[in-house]
């Protein structure tokens, strides 16, 4: 009897943990979406500001004055019209 007596409480306790897992589950995977949106982020901000100082410091150096190229603007695809056969 005793021992039917723990496993229900270990059943019950089991299912309590499972229940905050799953409640964690989901802002533990959002954290993680933003940590790696953040290091992205990081790098190519790191990578332009290496190509700005890599620039300024030719120009003080009397180089050549680098060209810098302009950020190239993305196209958006517009949705084709429907096109309505007569």
């Amino acid at each position: 009897m005793q021992i039917e007596e723990n496993a229900k409480h270990l059943r019950a306790n089991l299912a309590g943990l499972q229940s905050q897992l799953e409640k964690f589950a989901d802002p533990f995977e959002k954290l993680g979406t933003h940590l790696k949106n953040a290091s992205l982020s990081y790098a190519e901000a790191d990578k332009r500001f290496e190509k700005a100082e890599s620039s300024v410091e030719s120009m003080l150096a009397g180089d050549s004055v680098p060209q810098i190229p302009a950020e190239p603007q993305a196209n958006l695809d517009l949705p084709a019209a429907n096109k309505q056969s007569a």
